[in-house]
């Protein structure tokens, strides 16, 4: 007989829906499709054509890739549009429970039912804790009593704080017309043990949703106003059900909040990721060699050694320089981006963001299949952090790829045999510097017809390369979506031409 502590609410539904587990499974299977549609999503938006989807979609079945990397390497899509569909798809999220609801299985007062005699079996009572609006308050505390839940209404934040002592809830319910909100969630998460209780908050409007769906905040959940019971119904059972899916990948958490890591590890965990905890990037620096983990999350404002310091450690070590840093920032400035560019940087995350949309990201990241395109890139570049830069963007988006230290070496990989489609020469390299590479490029009749870019942080140096022959130019810092742009012009140019080419001879 089951323990009533490892009860699991799929074989309670099944049992008492007389629904067969592979039925059940179709069910969770649905639930991560309708997640997963970005697609239609991209069409919806305009980011795609019909004729494009169809590509992508066969591109996406053929190399076993997810859509949104079918999409950036077939040059329809950029990083950036994924990562905005991705945060669209996390806003409109749906829940197991409103999809079995949906199907008829059951009428939403008998899931209730369901889901109460679940708690009880598994000898807890399902207890809400609210500090919302008299007459928000009144309408939950009708729809929830009716079905055997205990909700306690409070006047005062006081008043949270003991009965989150004495009637440990479930679940608290907070309104955002309350002052001062936020820091109030903040402190209750903060002062109760990790993982005693879920905060939902009331919100009005969609702006106020977006603004505060982040992690720092200690909220777990938005429900907006009017109240609609099969949002909360979804709450309720959303903490049941875990991914069936179990991943390979470690990620490593690093910030000083321990709010943030709880909420962060909670998703992706409830993804199929494991997860690492470190609170300041020299705890990072120290557990990232020796765990080795496939992904690091690093916030940027931290006490002993901040997320810039960390990165530029870590990219600097032979054995951490490969993984990915995706960057967690108040503020997505040039600024910041050209900090976190000297340091390696190139993944950034923009606080608030909706729950979900950051393990969606960090799945796509990690789902990218590398040397996946024909053509080949060649780099010139002697800043080790930049090399990194240059492997991590070519990569994701599935080019092959050379790298060497300066021009010379350049020309001789060309001398052995190397065929690229680009080159990229950054302007100050010893031995020989990108100028002065691109000027004997451009005088060799063997190699004057591939396009040549060039890269350099001061702006002088524009005009100076493109007197010696350079096809175009790219300023540091920049990002992937800038590079990948610059850089397919130039292939898609030259692709043509070597076609016409040979169509002629």
């Amino acid at each position: 007989m089951t323990s009533p502590k490892n009860l699991h609410i799929g074989d309670f539904l099944s049992q008492k829906l007389d629904l067969p587990e592979k039925e059940l499974r179709k069910l969770l299977n649905m639930q991560e499709y309708l997640n997963d549609k970005i697609g239609e999503t991209a069409l919806r938006e305009n980011l795609i054509k019909n004729k494009e989807m169809e590509e992508i979609l066969c591109f996406q079945k053929k190399h076993n890739i997810s859509f949104g990397n079918a999409a950036i390497y077939l040059g329809f899509m950029k990083n950036s549009h994924v990562k905005y569909l991705l945060d669209i798809q996390a806003q409109t999220k749906n829940r197991i429970g409103e999809l079995i609801v949906q199907k008829g299985l059951v009428t939403q007062e008998d899931f209730l039912k369901i889901l109460e005699e679940f708690y009880s079996k598994k000898q807890i009572q399902f207890t809400i804790l609210a500090l919302i609006r008299g007459s928000l308050s009144k309408e939950v505390q009708q729809a929830v009593t009716r079905y055997g839940y205990r909700f306690q209404s409070c006047t005062e934040q006081e008043e949270i704080e003991l009965y989150v002592e004495e009637l440990k809830p479930q679940l608290i319910l907070l309104d955002s017309e309350t002052e001062r909100v936020i820091e109030y969630s903040q402190k209750l998460k903060r002062d109760t043990p990790s993982g005693s209780f879920k905060i939902a908050l009331f919100s009005d409007t969609k702006e106020k949703l977006e603004m505060l769906s982040g992690y720092d905040f200690g909220i777990d959940y938005f429900l907006p106003v009017p109240f609609d019971l099969k949002n909360l119904i979804n709450i309720m059972i959303d903490n049941e059900f875990k991914s069936g899916e179990q991943r390979k990948e470690r990620i490593l958490v690093v910030d000083d909040s321990s709010i943030a890591r709880q909420s962060i590890a909670e998703e992706l965990t409830g993804t199929g990721f494991q997860v690492l905890f470190a609170e300041n990037g020299a705890e990072a620096v120290g557990i990232a060699p020796l765990e080795k983990p496939d992904l690091i999350v690093m916030d940027i404002n931290m006490p002993v050694m901040n997320g810039y310091q960390a990165c530029l450690q870590l990219k600097r070590l032979s054995n951490t320089n490969r993984i990915p840093i995706v960057v967690l920032t108040i503020n997505n400035t040039r600024e910041e981006r050209e900090k976190g560019f000297d340091v390696g940087a190139t993944e950034y995350f923009t606080k608030p963001f909706a729950k979900g949309h950051l393990s969606a990201y960090i799945k796509h990241l990690l789902s990218g299949s590398a040397e996946i395109r024909t053509e080949r890139i060649l780099v010139g570049e002697n800043d080790p952090i930049c090399r990194n830069i240059y492997e991590t963007i070519l990569n994701k988006y599935g080019f092959r790829f050379e790298l060497v230290e300066n021009g010379q070496k350049v020309l001789d990989l060309l001398e052995k045999g190397f065929k690229p489609s680009a080159i990229l020469l950054d302007r100050h390299m010893p031995e020989m510097d990108g100028l002065k590479a691109c000027h004997k490029l451009k005088m060799n009749d063997d190699y004057r017809h591939i396009p040549v870019i060039i890269s350099t942080k001061e702006k002088e140096d524009i005009s100076e390369g493109l007197k010696v022959g350079a096809n175009d130019y790219i300023l540091k810092p920049f990002d992937g979506d800038e590079l990948i742009a610059r850089i397919e012009v130039h292939v898609k140019n030259f692709t043509l031409s070597k076609n016409f080419k040979n169509k002629s001879n």
